[in-house]
């Protein structure tokens, strides 16, 4: 079996005064300089737009190089000066790294590392998530990346087949949601700075999506700042790569995600059944008020019975009233859920939902419920707290009637 070509660099160099950037993928060698067709000279990266010739520099000036996951730098005799770093650079190749300069002739470029094979890592990630260092390579699982850069997106497309994907491109928001409403990807790569709107908004519609909440999001962003990085976990992400960013250590995230993704799969297309059950358990006259939460990503239900009005939401420190559901060890702090977030009430015909004034409210269905107004709750109605989504199951009254066996026959 022949092995896989290395994976490549992506390298965008900045030249001071200039409104555009230039450019670089390396896979094996890449020869920058500018265009000489008299001489037949096209090099990999042209700096002409930048005033390569006015400023020194050589039609083959240097090249760059893989070498042991290390990306070389090597004069070719061009006859111009060239210094990293302000050291003169010779024939003799030299390591280059993220935040050098390299200077051609009289022309500055500062080196910035998009992506490489090992270079970058982890930012920072949720408590829950578990990362294993050798995960099972993909078997054709949906991997959706947005993504606005074209040459970005296309590294992501070729890191992700590489690894047994198959990769979905979108350059904005309102195309990746297109796509979300009508397929279920086991993985989102996501850049914050989109043309449309900000990538924040997008991990906001997935974990208020009743069925998709739970997709692995990846942000991998240059934006990383601590606050843009607490904004993000806030939402939901699940890690934060900044960029320069390692492709081994994305392909790593990922696959272990989608695992964990694949895992949970079966509990939540069972959870129906779950709660049926358990409210089934239940003496028989009770079972008229009793409703089963189910919190996401927390195997063991909360049952409570509703005599007319339960409130849901967080203790607090002081002496204050406390909520009947308490949903503190379920993260309801981080995730926006307000002391006396939202109250069950018994109706004639079932159960509502009313929001109490919370400061992060309370959705169904994507849509913010009105405050302090009643909403009629469905079985197995997901509602979400802030950001945090609790499952709701209860028995209709025609499921008691067949309990009890006093519904109609044919």
């Amino acid at each position: 079996m022949s092995e896989q070509p290395a994976l490549p660099w992506m390298i965008e160099f900045r030249i001071p005064g200039a409104s555009s950037v230039a450019k670089l993928r390396v896979e094996g060698e890449a020869i920058i300089g500018r265009v000489d067709r008299d001489n037949g000279v096209v090099p990999d990266l042209d700096l002409t737009p930048w005033g390569a010739m006015e400023k020194g520099v050589a039609p083959r000036h240097v090249r760059l190089a893989v070498a042991d996951e290390q990306l070389m730098v090597v004069d070719l005799g061009s006859g111009k000066p060239t210094l990293l770093n302000g050291a003169l650079l010779t024939s003799t190749p030299h390591v280059l790294n993220h935040g050098d300069d390299l200077q051609l002739g009289v022309l500055h470029l500062q080196v910035n590392v998009i992506a490489s094979p090992n270079q970058g890592g982890i930012v920072q990630r949720q408590q829950n998530v578990e990362l294993v260092d050798d995960p099972a390579p993909g078997r054709g699982q949906s991997i959706l990346i947005v993504e606005d850069e074209a040459e970005t997106a296309e590294i992501f497309r070729l890191i992700m087949e590489r690894a047994g994907f198959k990769p979905h491109i979108c350059r904005e928001v309102v195309s990746a949601i297109r796509v979300l409403n009508s397929e279920t990807p086991s993985a989102i790569i996501l850049d914050l700075m989109l043309p449309d709107i900000h990538g924040l908004e997008l991990c906001r519609f997935v974990r208020r999506d009743v069925e998709r909440r739970e997709i692995p999001i990846v942000v991998v962003s240059a934006a990383a700042k601590q606050a843009t990085i607490n904004q993000v976990m806030e939402v939901g992400a699940d890690v934060f790569l900044g960029k320069p960013f390692s492709m081994h250590e994305l392909v790593r995230v990922v696959a272990s995600l989608v695992k964990w993704y694949e895992s949970k799969k079966p509990l939540s297309q069972t959870k129906q059944l779950v709660g049926t059950a358990r409210l089934k358990g239940m003496p028989a006259d009770v079972r008229r008020d009793a409703v089963v939460l189910f919190v996401a990503g927390y195997q063991e239900p909360i049952a409570v019975v509703v005599p007319s009005r339960i409130t849901i939401g967080r203790r607090s420190g002081s002496t204050s009233r406390r909520p009947h559901v308490d949903l503190e060890r379920y993260g309801a702090f981080d995730a926006g859920v307000s002391r006396i977030h939202a109250a069950i009430h018994r109706e004639p015909d079932g159960f509502s939902i009313e929001d109490l004034g919370s400061s992060n409210g309370t959705f169904i269905n994507n849509v913010r419920i009105p405050p302090n107004q009643r909403v009629p709750l469905k079985n197995a109605t997901e509602v979400v707290l802030g950001s945090l989504p609790v499952r709701v199951f209860f028995f209709t009254e025609d499921d008691l009637e067949i309990i009890q066996g006093t519904a109609p026959l044919g």
